[in-house]
């Protein structure tokens, strides 16, 4: 069985790093919220504190949660083109302000929201209900969103697809109150058909990804397209039971384009991150005939935490797995297998 105390002691200790770590400092005492480390970790901090002992876990949760509500309130400032006065907020990027605007708009949603459905709230506060404002106010005419683009994958390289289905997440954790109310309805349709309709011709990953947003967001796949990425991702299932991140960059029948420098620890086979995020998708969804494949994923999570971490695949380049950008993957693997195997 995985260590949950050390595992939030690993979550914890760099939640706190990244928020005090300079190249995160985004003015105002602010930090960037990141695909990589303080999503993730904003996501399974909630879940962890759900647990028995886990006020570690609620701690750090806590100061990523507060970082995005000073976020929020900061927004008109920060999506001004005259903000930029030193110490103000600023946004992620200044010279890719409307992508930075985009993605940080589904971020900080998807963040606020997670908390409260954690809290179980009952009714949304304003913070989260404002972000939910600014999110829908940076939606495309398509239905979809601005991301940033740094040729870095899985989340910063053609990420569009990817930004559209955090957004389909975090509107489904605000619940049916919200995303069914006519304000929205409009918003929400565009958001669906979207997603729907590109399906086809985006990477494994992202498929992955709005799966799991449909098990939030009801609509936005039909079963049959449910069905076909279930049954693409039963296919590479490892023989050890896990999934590499590399194994998701297909589109359609064509090899995946990402490739693997590096694993931490060398001697991985599958990783944290690609495995937690297809458990836990596939928990939720909770097919009958996923059972076995489910089961075989949960074994291999279980049996691979490292002194509170997971196993990580560099598929951009190898980093140093000591340093601060070779912490990244690794925060992103042991986030989402936590999700995973907290997910009941």
């Amino acid at each position: 069985m995985w260590n949950r105390a050390k595992a939030a002691t690993y979550l914890a200790g760099r939640a706190s790093a990244w928020l005090s770590w300079s190249g995160s400092a985004r003015g105002n005492g602010t930090a960037c919220i990141s695909c990589h480390t303080g999503l993730p970790l904003s996501l399974s901090l909630a879940a962890l504190s759900r647990s028995a002992g886990g006020d570690q876990a609620k701690s750090a949760e806590e100061l990523l949660v507060t970082d995005v509500e000073h976020r929020v309130a900061d927004w008109n400032t920060i999506s001004s083109t005259h903000g930029w006065q030193a110490g103000a907020a600023q946004c992620f990027y200044g010279d890719k302000q409307p992508s930075s605007l985009g993605t940080e708009s589904v971020m900080n949603a998807l963040v606020l929201t997670n908390f409260e459905r954690s809290r179980s709230a009952k009714v949304l506060p304003n913070s989260t209900r404002q972000a939910l404002k600014y999110l829908w106010q940076q939606q495309q005419p398509d239905g979809s969103w601005q991301w940033l683009e740094f040729g870095l994958s899985p989340w910063e390289h053609d990420g569009v697809y990817y930004g559209a289905a955090l957004a389909g997440i975090a509107v489904g954790m605000a619940g049916p109150a919200y995303y069914d109310s006519p304000a929205v309805r409009p918003n929400v349709t565009a958001l669906r058909a979207y997603l729907k309709h590109s399906i086809n011709t985006v990477r494994l990953h992202d498929a992955t990804v709005c799966l799991l947003a449909s098990t939030w967001l009801p609509g936005i796949l039909t079963r049959d397209q449910q069905a076909g990425i279930v049954q693409r991702l039963a296919a590479i299932q490892n023989t050890d039971g896990g999934w590499s991140l590399h194994s998701l960059g297909t589109v359609g029948q064509q090899p995946s384009q990402w490739g693997s420098p590096g694993f931490y620890p060398n001697d991985s086979t599958s990783d944290g991150y690609a495995t937690g995020l297809i458990v836990l998708t596939l928990k939720r969804l909770a097919l009958p005939a996923s059972k076995h494949t489910v089961a075989m994923g949960v074994q291999w999570l279980s049996a691979h935490e490292h002194n509170g971490s997971w196993p990580a695949n560099y598929i951009n380049g190898m980093r140093d797995p000591k340093s601060m950008e070779g912490k990244f993957m690794r925060d992103a693997a042991t986030s989402f297998a936590v999700l995973a195997l907290q997910q009941k």
